[in-house]
């Protein structure tokens, strides 16, 4: 049986720093409804922006 996080990542908006985790980020930010602003990053960073804190 395969692991169903296996294939998953944090993907963060570059306008309103929206994150995602799945397969793949979505077209249209839910947040800010700009298209194919996703970025992928770390699940620290992903973690520090979800926390309210500053990414350095």
């Amino acid at each position: 049986m395969s692991n169903p996080w296996e294939n998953k990542a944090f993907y963060r908006c570059t306008v309103c720093n929206d994150i995602h985790f799945g397969v793949i980020p979505p077209e249209l930010c839910p947040s800010c409804f700009q298209k194919d602003k996703y970025i992928r990053v770390s699940k620290k960073e992903a973690e520090l922006i979800i926390n309210g804190l500053t990414v350095k």
